[in-house]
């Protein structure tokens, strides 16, 4: 921590009204607050990051409603001789792991907190000048472990997600993305699956599921349908004749004669399969499906 000096006096500074005054209660006992460099915290690695060394300005002009009219504010260490303030030159360095603790059993600190609550630099200052730089923020521990658990807790809600699947539906995911896929996973002798392929693709599964668990989570539920309800409804709607196979041209008709789906016929082309696969991924597809199955459900 570095000082520096100027020409005005200290009764320059920090003459806010009792109003203004109230919105930075004192600090009491052993409590602390902290402050990091704004915008500096990787919530995956849980660190703080800073390229360089950052310096606090010790002066700033803030706008107190009391009375009416700006007011200068400024980080004042102690007065000298002349009457002249002695600024805080402060610094936040990675050395800090770019936080500032402030400890309510120093005064200095007090001054500090008073400064950081009211001045625009801070971007947790609700009345702060939106046009100043962003240079700290205060730290709500509270806030962030409730955002860690909260982010937690979605995470194993993903995976949970991916544990129900069944082999199938996991080869249907990763089908979906490249149809190479059920060749790559035959076994070498051609019978059954490469069980060490597979639990490749099932471990790719669950760290997409543990990377972006939100993401995740809603494309399965607005972008993937159940696969095995797919298929149920299908059986029954296909008993039902509410939509027409005409396998010579590739293409699946409702019973006016107007095309739901068309596919490309090819030597083991399994026409219901794909007709399931358009009904579970595609966006179109979940909309015609929802037809289907309310008919279903109605008759």
């Amino acid at each position: 921590m570095q000082t520096g000096s100027t020409a005005a006096t200290v009764a320059s500074y920090n003459q806010i009204s009792d109003e203004l005054a109230k919105r930075v209660p004192k600090l009491h006992g052993n409590r602390t607050i902290k402050y990091r460099v704004a915008g500096s915290y990787n919530p995956k690695s849980k660190k703080y990051s800073l390229l360089t060394a950052l310096h606090i300005p010790a002066t700033d002009v803030i706008y107190d409603p009391g009375i009416d009219d700006w007011v200068n504010i400024a980080l004042i260490e102690r007065i000298l001789p002349n009457g002249q303030p002695k600024f805080i030159d402060l610094w936040i360095t990675d050395q800090t792991n770019n936080v500032v603790v402030i400890n309510a059993k120093k005064n200095l600190d007090q001054q500090i907190y008073r400064y950081f609550e009211l001045c625009n630099y801070n971007v947790s200052n609700p009345n702060r000048d939106t046009n100043a730089p962003k240079l700290i923020e205060r730290i709500d521990d509270v806030a962030n472990y409730m955002a860690e658990h909260e982010l937690s807790e979605r995470r194993r809600a993903a995976m949970a997600v991916v544990m129900e699947w069944s082999d199938e539906a996991v080869i249907e995911y990763w089908q979906a993305i490249d149809p190479t896929t059920r060749v790559t996973l035959k076994a070498s002798d051609g019978k059954g699956l490469d069980k060490r392929y597979f639990a490749y693709l099932k471990a790719r599964l669950m760290e997409k599921a543990e990377t972006n668990p939100e993401a995740f989570v809603e494309q399965q539920a607005g972008n993937f349908l159940p696969a095995e309800d797919v298929a149920n409804v299908i059986a029954r709607a296909r008993n039902m004749r509410l939509f027409i196979l005409n396998s010579k041209v590739g293409e699946f008709t409702w019973p006016d004669g107007k095309i739901l789906f068309k596919y490309k016929r090819g030597f083991g082309v399994k026409p219901y399969t794909l007709l399931k696969d358009f009904f579970v991924r595609d966006p179109q597809g979940r909309a015609d499906f929802e037809i289907v199955r309310s008919e279903v459900e109605t008759k």
